[in-house]
């Protein structure tokens, strides 16, 4: 099994997130990402306080509370679509408390903002395209309506297996969340020294003295 090396920037804000995406040297082969409305975080799990809180903010924000949409990148129309024709913008259980179903249902009807967009983009000879797209058009209509990048995962190189665990898996990537910051993982062949240099001058710039 292939040696499993990572470099860490200790950093996690929206500036650093987005030129992640937009000033990668080289071309993902997938992507998945997750943008957030306005900066506002979910809540932490079981914890009441917190979830009013979170509402509290949708509200004041005009954002649907635990909304989110899935998008995929659509070759035939050359933009991110709902990955399903009956995708929901809300999920309501019993198992949630009543405070957030009703708060979705009210921030629905108000006509709010989506919270979450997550979106992934296509592989093989669709990978440039789908990701230049991104780039281009996707992300600054993204920031004009004020969404953020909050999470994900960029595929700098990927191979796929076939046989019992066939598929498509990550060689090297950069992940990036709110709560750890960005790793650069490395899996197999190290990454080229364009990318690495980049990667660390990243690292000079925005970890914290």
């Amino acid at each position: 099994m292939a040696e499993t090396n990572q470099i860490v920037i200790r950093a996690n804000s929206p500036e650093l997130f987005s030129e992640l995406i937009m000033k990668v040297p080289v071309t993902p082969e997938y992507a998945e990402l997750t943008f957030s409305a306005k900066g506002v975080m979910l809540p932490k799990d079981n914890d009441c306080d917190d979830e009013s809180r979170y509402i509290k903010e949708c509200f004041e924000k005009h954002i649907i509370p635990y909304s989110e949409i899935n998008l995929s990148y659509n070759e035939h129309v050359n933009t991110f679509t709902p990955q399903s024709r009956r995708s929901e913008l809300i999920h309501l259980s019993e198992g949630y408390s009543t405070l957030r179903n009703i708060a979705s249902i009210e921030g629905l009807l108000s006509g709010g903002q989506i919270h979450m967009v997550n979106l992934d983009t296509k592989r093989f000879d669709l990978a440039e395209a789908s990701f230049q797209h991104l780039k281009e058009y996707f992300m600054c209509n993204l920031s004009n309506r004020d969404y953020q990048a909050h999470a994900g995962e960029l595929w700098l190189s990927a191979e796929e297996r076939r046989g019992y665990n066939s598929g498509m898996y990550a060689n090297n990537l950069i992940r990036f969340n709110n709560k750890d910051g960005v790793e650069l993982i490395t899996r197999k062949d190290k990454p080229s020294d364009e990318v690495l240099g980049w990667f660390y001058a990243l690292a000079e710039r925005f970890e914290p003295r």
